[in-house]
């Protein structure tokens, strides 16, 4: 037999990070997450150590809270960095983007969130 599937207005939100529906009560939690994607500046290996332990403080604060579930940057070529959040608004990103150092110092070319 196959299952229903589910459209986005039959789930009733009951928390930030978990919905429920009125006709299946046994479905799991869907996550609202969001995806901020760095692009780093050209010399971003040079440029980024006298930055990087405030940067991690940061993302440490984020992922103490639940929020920042997974980041790193790519390697060959290492030119941008991946961070995954979860519960939090595009608002709640977008802050912590802006209040990143690597943002703040120009170790961050461009950012988007999806």
């Amino acid at each position: 037999m196959f299952a229903r599937l589910l459209k986005m207005s039959d789930l009733k939100q009951t928390s930030p990070r978990s919905y429920t529906t009125s006709t299946h009560q046994n479905i799991p939690t869907v996550p609202r997450h969001k995806i901020l994607t760095y692009k780093y500046v050209e010399d971003v290996a040079e440029k980024r150590p006298p930055h990087r332990a405030a940067h991690l403080a940061h993302a440490k604060a984020f992922s103490d809270k639940g929020s920042l579930i997974l980041g790193g940057a790519t390697q060959n070529p290492l030119d941008q960095g991946i961070l995954i959040f979860e519960g939090v608004s595009r608002e709640e990103v977008e802050d912590f983007a802006k209040n990143d150092p690597y943002v703040r110092n120009g170790i961050v070319s461009d950012y988007t969130i999806r």
